[in-house]
């Protein structure tokens, strides 16, 4: 794999499915010098925060038995829909010109969502991918861990 290179005003975004940091370089490419330009997060309340429901019940055309519904994960979604926000805003930032050159930061599953939403403009602008968790660390610590 090619070395990690990031070009001066070249961005960094780095999220998962409840927070999401978009780092700019502005060093170079051989010295970057990350520097948080916006920063998104999500509340994660317990399960029983977002839904107490039982799982629903399906009746039997031809007799009295009853099975139940495999219940939604409500974390699931609600991490689908932030990381789609993401995407939309990464969508608007390459369309109107400030993102050119972008490294995407994520866990596998972070990352199919993100590729599903993207615009082709978007993708066409991903120069890496890197499928790790790194948004609990500091942004030196992310500057590290992508310069190694």
């Amino acid at each position: 794999m090619d070395p990690l290179t990031i070009p001066r005003h070249g961005w960094v975004v780095v999220c998962d499915g409840v927070k999401a940091l978009f780092l700019r370089n502005d060093g170079d490419a051989e010295r970057p010098s990350l520097t948080v330009v916006t920063m998104a997060n999500q509340p994660d309340p317990p399960t029983h925060e977002l839904g107490s429901e039982r799982p629903g019940r399906v009746f039997k055309s031809c007799s009295d038995a009853r099975s139940s519904v495999e219940p939604v994960d409500l974390h699931n979604e609600a991490e689908v829909e932030f990381l789609t926000g993401v995407a939309k805003h990464l969508n608007r930032a390459v369309r109107d010109k400030e993102m050119r050159h972008v490294v995407l930061v994520a866990p596998p599953s972070a990352l199919g969502v993100l590729r599903q939403h993207l615009s082709d403009d978007a993708r066409a602008a991903v120069a890496r991918e890197v499928d790790k968790d790194l948004t609990g660390h500091t942004v030196s610590d992310i500057t590290r861990h992508l310069a190694a």
